[in-house]
């Protein structure tokens, strides 16, 4: 009789032999299955909804390490800005298809109206007084970034042309709200404050800081409009607070060429190196103690973190890089890392539990077939001969209860994983929080229907060849430990 024959003739004739290591694999086999197929099923989620994402990065203070700087030494850390230069040279890589570079500062107005969206939102702006306060965001280049994606769009004038960005140019484009609610209209001038509050003379209590005797020092610019926009994309997180507050911002931002920022942040830093006696705010180049923020389109959103590993080599310490994909993620991170630790927990003991059961229960039969071994040794039989058909024996059941377990573990899988992640995530929207989402790059938002949707328990080729390999591999280890027995089987005294 041939090899394979013995096999099958053992197989199907000892079936107490047989039996018990289908059982086995069988039910561990829909653990190992079922936790692989989770992993794979948290990979594909997390790779389709960055693919749904827009790929955009920003440059921003890492946050975390601060707070925990902040934490173990009481002291605000003091760190290094990112220069223009720098950002510049991060926007040349290639992966970015586009970016933009801005300075932002605030300005003050006694006359001007902000926007508010409701008597609600206004009454929050109480504490400023009389007075309103404008954001002015520097523009970096003649091609916006905001018209150039739609963020916002002109409704009548012009952008500023490429000398007007690099000069000391004080010109604005607003919205068409802000325009409405001030009467203005292309080539009207209207002004702003530049103010140095002297928060020494605010008292505790004070309701209402901002109030003239208050003030430091101050100096007025006219602006001109030569655009007025509105905003294209909406914010929609569920939220509407959040959303309000956002559609505001946008609404009272005013565009202006970077220039004109800048000099705005570098007589703030003169007049308060002035008023708190501090000479470290005086630099040789103040324009290089400024930190500018930024924006970068990127090209593919697969080279996200090819961007991120190039631009955090040359950025300084406490600097990294954030981007839409990565912060959407971050509210639903500790739910994937729960389900999966859960999920790799389960795999490796399932692993672990089925060597040490089959090695036992292999060994076990190998002992109770000793002379039958002995015999087959003794007529001349190859040990390799027979080692081949101890393993066959075991594959065989083995291999058909691996490939039921393959297909219900993946069901029990999904039915288990769907309920824990939806519980987790508890019907939320989760919503990312970056410079450019703030800035109207969004796109951010994802609710957990969304997400639900994305995460599919399903069998591919990948799973399932996965888990076979980790299945013949356990087997294999399992049988290490009876095959070294065979090796040192001495026949003679076994028939003796």
């Amino acid at each position: 009789m041939n090899l394979l024959n013995r096999v099958y003739v053992s197989v199907t004739k000892n079936l107490n032999k047989t039996i018990p290591i289908f059982f086995i694999v069988f039910i561990l086999g829909c653990l190992m299955s079922g936790a692989i197929s989770i992993q794979s099923a948290i990979s594909n989620t997390e790779e389709n909804l960055r693919h749904r994402l827009p790929p955009i990065a920003s440059i921003e203070p890492n946050h975390e390490a601060l707070s925990e700087h902040y934490d173990s030494t009481g002291e605000l850390l003091d760190f290094e800005p990112v220069s223009a230069e720098l950002l510049s040279q991060i926007g040349d890589f290639p992966q970015v298809e586009d970016y933009d570079i801005s300075m932002t500062s605030r300005f003050w107005s006694s006359d001007l109206k902000m926007y508010s969206s409701d008597d609600e939102s206004e009454e929050a702006h109480s504490y400023l007084g009389d007075r309103s306060n404008f954001e002015l965001k520097g523009v970096h280049s003649s091609r916006l970034l905001e018209l150039e994606r739609g963020v916002i769009g002109l409704t009548s004038g012009r952008m500023f042309t490429e000398d007007e960005v690099t000069s000391l140019s004080y010109i604005a484009l607003v919205s068409e709200e802000f325009a409405r609610r001030n009467q203005l209209h292309i080539g009207s001038i209207f002004t702003l404050d530049d103010i140095i509050w002297d928060w020494s003379k605010v008292p505790e209590d004070s309701t209402v800081p901002y109030v003239d005797e208050h003030i430091y020092a101050q100096r007025s610019h006219d602006f001109e409009v030569v655009g007025i926009f509105v905003p294209l994309s909406g914010f929609d997180s569920g939220d509407e607070y959040s959303d309000a507050i956002r559609e505001e911002n946008i609404l009272n931002r005013v565009f202006v060429p970077n220039p004109v920022t800048i000099e705005s942040q570098i007589y703030t830093r003169e007049q308060e190196a002035d008023l708190y006696q501090n000479v470290h705010l005086i630099t040789d180049n103040p324009v290089d103690s400024l930190s500018f923020d930024s924006i970068y389109i990127l090209s593919d959103s697969r080279s996200i973190e090819d961007f991120k590993v190039a631009a955090e080599a040359l950025l300084p310490d406490y600097w990294i890089v954030t981007d839409t994909g990565s912060s959407a993620f971050g509210g639903m991170a500790a739910s994937f890392d729960g389900l999966s630790m859960l999920a790799n927990g389960i795999f490796w003991i399932a692993a672990s539990v089925s060597v040490l059961i089959l090695s036992l229960l292999i060994t076990l039969f190998v002992l109770l077939r000793r002379r039958e071994i002995g015999i087959y040794l003794a007529v001349g039989e190859r040990r390799i001969k027979v080692i081949a058909q101890i393993m066959l024996e075991v594959l065989m059941p083995s291999l058909f209860a691996a490939v039921l377990a393959l297909i219900a573990g993946n069901m029990i899988a999904a039915s288990i994983s769907n309920f824990l992640l939806y519980a987790d995530l508890g019907g939320n929207v989760i919503t990312s929080f970056t410079y450019a989402g703030e800035m109207g790059f969004g796109g951010t938002e994802i609710s957990t229907e969304e997400v639900l949707a994305s995460y599919n328990v399903a069998l591919n080729l990948a799973t399932a060849g996965t888990f076979l390999i980790f299945v013949t591999g356990i087997i294999m280890i399992a049988t290490t430990f009876p095959m070294i027995y065979i090796l040192n089987l001495k026949p003679k005294k076994l028939l003796l």
